[in-house]
């Protein structure tokens, strides 16, 4: 289980305009830096900088509604508020990530398993509460952990979920 209630993080900044405002101040901040992407080796080490590709057609326009900026806002928030921020990425039948849908952070629920094999011992549960989910279905909908993106804040009291700064 999540390790602490993210509903209640949710609605302080609906109550506190200071807190919202700091989010809102840490996202645009981020969202001055350009953004880099860069090629990995085996051993850790950047190797090149990507300039092109699919990744940056995915980013250019993440999904039907969201630009990049909208996107990656929308992550940032969620972090600031939650330590947590969800993205399904969606695939086409080459198995190529072609849309970025954010997910509400208090609709995702982690279950770990340590002797599942490497890459599925992480599965994410989203129940769509704001949405109703995919196609107007309320879900509960699983997915492995290569189908989403899960950015976290460190954690000093868990291993799988990030911790909130506020």
């Amino acid at each position: 289980p999540r390790p602490d209630d993210y509903s209640d993080q949710l609605k302080v900044y609906k109550v506190s305009a200071l807190v919202y405002r700091c989010a809102q101040l840490w996202a645009e901040s981020i969202l001055q830096a350009p953004m880099k992407i860069y090629e990995v080796g085996p051993d850790r080490e950047i190797t090149k900088e990507i300039t092109r590709g699919d990744i940056w057609d995915v980013l250019d326009e993440v999904n039907g509604e969201m630009s990049y900026h909208e996107w990656m806002y929308v992550n940032i928030l969620n972090m600031a508020l939650t330590g947590n921020s969800y993205t399904w990425k969606v695939r086409n039948n080459l198995g190529q990530v072609v849309e970025l849908w954010p997910f509400r952070a208090d609709e995702v629920e982690i279950s770990y398993d340590p002797l599942l094999e490497p890459g599925a011992k992480m599965r994410y549960e989203w129940r769509p509460v704001s949405t109703g989910g995919i196609a107007g279905k309320g879900g509960p909908y699983m997915f492995k952990s290569s189908s989403i993106l899960h950015l976290k804040l460190p954690s000093p009291i868990s291993a799988v979920y990030g911790t909130s700064p506020v």
